[in-house]
């Protein structure tokens, strides 16, 4: 057996407070592993990087940046020929492959994590053709990218020696290993340190998870298709405190916003409504949550494995992609996303949205949450794999 001593994690986003206990480095460390960390945004996604590097909300003093290939090669081959491992967050397939190609060839393990699977409907042929006529360029744009997706995948693809993956769902086809996790959200549920709750929200509540309107991801918007515009600060918030005032009015819950992990507020931008600083896991688990509303987010993971309702919401000044994603994944769920624009929310459509699906529920767990029943959180199955390693398998 050769025992895994270093561990690399190659991201290509800066990293928070949150990321830091997704992940678990200090776990690994505490197991024994040095643990280094490398930023490659500013290979893979240059507007991304030059707009978020000056932002406070970053841990940026453990994470080493990368500036181009040749410093990615330079750091991986400090760790050339030592018992050394690397795990790959990189949704470019292109850079990929070259970051996979780079640790092989200094004979460090190359390990992929696949995790944030969501169910979504496929665009039918009439989408297609009606976005193709509005936005030709963008049709086009799109389908070479496409090419290139299908020449990594099948002409030209690099396997990882490992693929860690979260959910039936995202269970990959290749010929390389490939091992079941749960969900961080599972990992944080039934983590005994996490039962503790200060907040102790005394009155029956409703929790909002917030989706910051000036997300990282609208970096990338120019590349989507058909083209989007984005959104003004009014626009995106202005409909959603008017939403909750009239929300609070019918149900007679209180509205409690839990900001999203790479959320930066300065000022509250829910006017009267309390907003918690990444508090999604405590505000869920707590007996007075009623119910959880939400865009399309990760941690719906929290409702589904607690078995609470759920309410997708969307407005008119959401783009097209982010109304796909709410309404496929409320459809999923057989249920209607709420237009909080169009005033027509009411007591019987509230209480018609409480019910809960069991049945969407266990498949949902299944496909995107848990494959199985598992004994350990995800990075002790990671460490465990890794202490683990067969020498004549790499």
């Amino acid at each position: 057996m050769r025992k895994i001593n270093n561990l690399i994690f190659i991201f290509e986003t800066f990293l928070t407070k949150f990321d830091f206990e997704r992940f678990r480095f200090d776990y690994y460390e505490s197991q024994g592993l040095k643990i280094k960390i490398l930023n490659i945004s500013p290979i893979t996604r240059k507007k991304y990087f030059e707009g978020e590097k000056e932002k406070n909300n970053y841990i940026q003093k453990t994470q080493k940046i990368c500036f181009s290939i040749k410093d990615l090669e330079k750091e991986v081959l400090e760790n050339e020929n030592l018992e050394t491992a690397s795990i790959v967050f990189i949704d470019n397939l292109d850079y990929e492959q070259k970051v996979v190609k780079i640790l092989k060839n200094q004979n460090i393990l190359s390990i992929k994590y696949i995790y944030g699977g969501q169910p979504i409907k496929k665009k039918t042929f009439f989408k297609i053709f009606f976005h193709t006529f509005l936005d030709l360029s963008g049709a086009m744009q799109k389908a070479i990218e496409k090419i290139g997706i299908f020449k990594n995948q099948y002409l030209k693809k690099t396997e990882p020696d490992i693929t860690f993956y979260v959910g039936s769902n995202l269970k990959p086809n290749g010929k390389s290993k490939s091992i079941s996790l749960p969900s961080f959200e599972y990992d944080k549920i039934n983590l005994p340190s996490s039962k503790k709750n200060d907040l102790k929200i005394k009155i029956p509540f409703a929790l909002y998870l917030d989706a910051p309107y000036r997300h990282p991801d609208t970096y990338e918007i120019n590349r989507r298709f058909p083209k989007e515009k984005s959104y003004g600060f009014d626009e995106y918030y202005g409909p959603l405190n008017k939403f909750f005032k009239e929300f609070e009015k019918i149900t007679r819950l209180k509205i409690c916003v839990s900001s999203h992990p790479k959320a930066n507020y300065t000022i509250n931008p829910y006017n009267s409504f309390e907003l918690f600083g990444n508090k999604t896991f405590e505000l869920a688990t707590d007996s007075n949550c009623k119910v959880v509303l939400l865009h399309s987010s990760l941690a719906i993971n929290y409702p589904i494995l607690l078995n609470k309702p759920i309410m997708f919401l969307v407005h008119s000044k959401l783009s097209y992609s982010n109304k796909k994603n709410v309404t496929d994944i409320s459809n999923f769920f057989e249920k209607k996303p709420i237009e909080i624009d169009k005033k027509n929310f009411d007591e019987s459509i509230f209480k018609n949205q409480l019910r809960i699906n069991a049945n969407k529920y266990n498949i949902y767990k299944k496909q995107f949450i848990l494959e199985k029943d598992f004994k350990n959180s995800s990075y002790e199955i990671i460490y465990n794999t890794l202490i683990n390693i067969n020498d004549n398998k790499r």
